[in-house]
């Protein structure tokens, strides 16, 4: 049996439907009735509890593995909501695993690297480039290097364990990426260039991120690794726009911006925003993305993992759009 935390967020929903369609047995933890209900309609018999309640972790037995992809993302200032829930929970799951002498499959993110792997050369950041800071900054990044820190301390004593390290994530049941973009794109029918916009962009399709989740679960060597997954296929910020045009059915025009511009308007504004405490996700680091120049290597994990994903990002963005568009009721 797979345990699966964050079953109804968007990475999650992805393993669980990897998981079953693998023909592994999974159950997820549920931190509501309105997630219980959508757990039991994605076919899984839900655990009640949440990631950061000891007790809840206590009381679960069974299990041939866990893969971890809770987490609080954006939408609060709340530092203590993401020590509570990215890092507290993150290693009340690590230490359940080594009780129960399981594997632990840590859903992470490339928001652990130092600010400057963003505008790194194309290919060059690999799981070996150095953390940013776990006392300041961005309360996402520092509480997803905390996280990890919990299980490679977990690692140390003998859980057997591995990172995965997603860039921007999207695909049906996104409640971030697509929703900011596809909204305004239906609603005023254009979208900002920033610069060129030619550069592949750092995103990678939640299914894509499943795949390495349930490959991870079958490793005889390469535990206690980390593992970027970040380059399932390659799209630019232009052709991106091609293809939520084609989700929204209607032309889109795009509106260019110098990079030199957006980015130092998008750092004075997120000087202004930093005076009432950090926020994720950043201005600047939005322009960056748009910007292009995925600067992410997935070459470990295609060697170790065997992860060699199909997903072809011009048709199934295309296809998250119009889900994004009917659960959102964008016009």
């Amino acid at each position: 049996m797979i345990l699966v935390t964050g079953g109804t967020g968007l990475v999650g929903r992805h393993i669980i439907a990897a998981c079953r369609a693998a023909g592994l047995p999974v159950t997820a933890l549920a931190r509501s009735d309105t997630a219980e209900r959508e757990l039991l309609r994605f076919g899984v018999v839900p655990v009640r509890g949440r990631v950061e309640d000891p007790a809840v972790w206590d009381q679960i037995t069974g299990l041939g593995a866990i893969i971890h992809s809770a987490a609080v993302i954006a939408g609060t200032r709340d530092w203590s909501l993401y020590q509570r829930v990215n890092v507290d929970g993150t290693r009340l799951a690590a230490r359940r695993a080594l009780q129960l002498g399981i594997p632990l499959i840590h859903i992470s993110s490339v928001a652990v690297y130092a600010e400057g792997a963003g505008v790194a050369p194309p290919g060059s950041v690999t799981e070996s480039a150095p953390f940013g800071s776990r006392t300041s900054g961005q309360p996402y990044a520092r509480s997803k290097r905390l996280a990890e820190d919990a299980v490679w301390s977990a690692a140390a004593t003998g859980l057997r364990a591995v990172a995965l390290r997603p860039c921007v994530v999207y695909g049906p049941g996104d409640r971030l990426f697509l929703p900011a973009l596809v909204a305004p794109a239906a609603r005023h029918g254009y979208l900002p260039v920033i610069g060129r916009g030619d550069q592949p962009l750092a995103l990678v399709h939640a299914a894509s991120v499943a795949e390495a989740a349930v490959l991870a679960l079958g490793l005889r060597e390469g535990w206690g690794r980390a593992y970027n997954i970040t380059n399932d296929d390659a799209i630019s910020w232009r052709e991106c726009v091609a293809a939520i045009a084609e989700g929204v059915n209607r032309p889109l025009r795009t509106v260019s911006i110098p990079a030199q511009l957006a980015v130092g308007v998008a750092t004075m504004v997120d000087g202004i925003r930093g005076l009432f405490g950090p926020v994720f996700p950043g201005f600047r680091s939005a322009v960056r993305f748009l910007e292009g120049g995925n600067p992410f290597s997935s070459e470990r994990a295609r060697a170790r993992l065997g992860w060699r994903p199909t997903v072809r990002h011009r048709t199934a963005l295309v296809a998250a759009v119009r889900e994004s568009r009917t659960r959102h009721g964008a016009a």
